[in-house]
């Protein structure tokens, strides 16, 4: 017979849809995740990292919430007048 796990053993953090995803890399860096705004109503998937878990969540957070005030990431192919245009 089994005995049940603690609850403190148990993982308690989890992130809401939306949130991205926020892991340690092979190098010891922080590497955060998630979609924001790009031209043409798409979604695009980005990437930022940082040297704590913190620092990581902190450049991910800033990226959504510029994305959700509507302002587009910028594409390798826009230029700068469609940009201005937009």
């Amino acid at each position: 017979m089994t005995t049940p796990r603690p609850a403190s053993s148990r993982r308690s953090r989890t992130r809401a849809n939306g949130d991205g995803t926020v892991y340690q890399r092979k190098d010891g860096r922080w590497e955060a995740a998630g979609y924001v705004l790009a031209p043409g109503n798409t979604r695009k998937r980005v990437r930022v990292y940082g040297t704590t878990r913190k620092d990581a969540m902190t450049k991910l957070t800033e990226k959504i919430a510029a994305s959700n005030l509507g302002l587009p990431v910028a594409a390798a192919d826009s230029t700068v007048s469609a940009y201005l245009t937009y």
